[in-house]
């Protein structure tokens, strides 16, 4: 096998791989629009060169021990950086929200 074949099996394989995901920062605010709702903004970035749907796992920490689970799933192109923001069913309480993303085996 040659040099530019195996290089380019390599390339091939490295795009099939799919999205390297990951929450560069997340925040937590009431949502104005919608009562009894947070709104959670964060930044999903690829690190990697691969695409594909990504789960973004999201879990509300509540000053008052209340935990809240939500994930959503977002297409990632190459390399994509997006600011997502999404709102979660959530009792008023003072939330901090932590965020992972991964990409489905």
């Amino acid at each position: 096998m040659g040099a530019r074949t195996l290089i380019g099996c390599c390339l091939v394989l490295a795009a099939c791989a799919g999205p390297r995901p990951e929450v560069d920062a997340s925040s937590v605010s009431v949502a104005a629009s919608q009562p009894g709702y947070q709104r959670v903004e964060l930044v999903l970035r690829n690190g990697g060169g691969g695409h594909g749907e990504v789960a973004v796992d999201i879990t509300l920490h509540g000053a008052s021990g209340r935990v809240i689970k939500a994930t959503r799933m977002i297409e990632l192109r190459a390399h994509q950086t997006i600011e997502l923001a999404t709102d979660i069913a959530a009792p008023v309480d003072q939330y901090t929200a932590s965020a992972e993303a991964s990409y489905p085996d």
